[in-house]
């Protein structure tokens, strides 16, 4: 699909609610929010000296200018618009332009929507993120065009989530990847749904589909999944409810490839459990089996993963752990880890602490630190950020 063709495409798609909006009264206006982030990145990593044998530290910095600009409008009672525009700016120690415009990478977009230009040191992008139409009529919902479609239940892994997997790493994209894609929903009774989607491919090995089936059944809510993931057959399910006053939920997902007949099922299953006390203290644990991971592979190997929802996480087996508390209502702190058990001993960290300093403003810290058995339980590579945010 050619650049003109897709940006036609949707011209063509944002002129339809306008055409819609001429022929009614319509008094709505445009609503526009987002934020502006810098965000000051060190990273400490380790680097082998062939000539003495020793390891030196290197230290990386890197800063990011994040700006996000949310458009949505009323057209009517039946459809609304809605647009995200992304800017981004990074300069730092990353020295050729190759690499600056590697770290804008990512997401499930098909068309491209999105203009980048970078020289030594520096990089920058503009994307529209999400540009979409959403047509309500009674019990149906009908999205179309650059959209999230989250069909995940659990809070880090979301073997459900086929259309657009995350990672959990990446904790400056809050709003996650979206996929130019078309979205049909019908509800049925008051807690139950079923939906269909299909993302655009210019491949039919690439092709990502399927149906969704949402319903509760004593006091939890539950889904089940058929559909296809480029070549692979998908099944799969999630659950979510409680234990007492304890939070459980989780999902499974199995994947056949159709091009073979040789290649087994290949597929992940998480659970999760998470409990807030009466101080707003958060506790949250967990396990995912990933039959794609590695119980061999270098910690390292987190830092530079493609994630999808066949291939979760490096590792096979993981336990993670995740505490955040609210010392009061302006600042709160946690911190996550996880471990994937094996000869390795793959673990991952990350502290963090939000701070809000005035109406609108907040001043956040991040920590992500690796290590493992290979490098002799000493951290390879540390990163450490500082985040400034402006919300409008």
């Amino acid at each position: 699909m050619s650049n003109k063709t897709s940006k036609l495409f949707y011209l063509l798609l944002v002129l339809l609610p306008f055409s819609v909006l001429a022929q009614e009264e319509d008094e709505s206006k445009w609503e526009v929010n987002g934020y502006l982030k810098n965000l000051q990145s060190a990273s400490l990593i380790q680097v082998p000296n062939f000539i003495t044998g020793q390891s030196e530290l290197v230290i990386l910095s890197n800063n990011l200018i994040h700006n996000r600009l949310n458009f949505s409008r009323s057209l009517g009672s039946k459809m609304v618009f809605k647009s995200s525009l992304r800017n981004r700016f990074l300069y730092g120690d990353l020295d050729t332009p190759e690499r600056m415009l590697e770290q804008f990478e990512g997401g499930n977009d098909f068309f491209d929507l999105s203009l980048e230009g970078s020289q030594t040191n520096w990089a920058a992008q503009t994307i529209l993120d999400r540009f979409y139409l959403d047509i309500y009529l009674g019990d149906w919902e009908m999205s179309i065009g650059r959209q999230r479609i989250n069909w995940g239940i659990s809070t880090f892994w979301n073997s459900n989530d086929i259309f657009n997997a995350f990672n959990f790493t990446d904790f400056d994209y809050e709003e996650r990847p979206g996929s130019d894609a078309f979205l049909l929903r019908k509800y049925i009774g008051f807690t139950s749904s079923i939906e269909f989607a299909i993302a655009a491919a210019d491949d039919i090995k690439k092709l990502k589909a399927g149906f969704l089936y949402k319903f509760n059944l004593k006091n939890y809510d539950y889904q089940l999944l058929a559909g296809i993931t480029e070549n692979h057959l998908s099944l799969g399910g999630g659950w979510s409810g409680a234990i007492k006053k304890i939070g459980f939920k989780g999902e499974f997902n199995t994947f056949n490839d159709l091009s073979t007949s040789s290649e087994p099922f290949t597929g992940s299953f998480s659970m999760e459990f998470d409990y807030i006390n009466k101080n707003a203290l958060y506790f949250g644990f967990g396990v995912l089996y990933n039959s794609l991971g590695q119980t061999d592979t270098n910690i390292l190997n987190l830092l530079d993963f493609d994630i999808s929802a066949r291939n979760l996480y490096p590792f096979k087996y993981t336990v993670f752990y995740s505490m955040n508390q609210s010392f009061n209502p302006i600042f709160s702190g946690g911190i996550s880890f996880l471990y994937s058990p094996g000869p390795v001993h793959a673990t991952f960290l990350s502290p963090n602490f939000n701070l809000s300093i005035a109406q609108n403003w907040d001043l956040a810290f991040f920590g992500q630190i690796v290590f493992d058995r290979q490098e002799k339980y000493s951290s390879p590579v540390q990163g450490f950020f500082l985040r400034l945010k402006y919300s409008f």
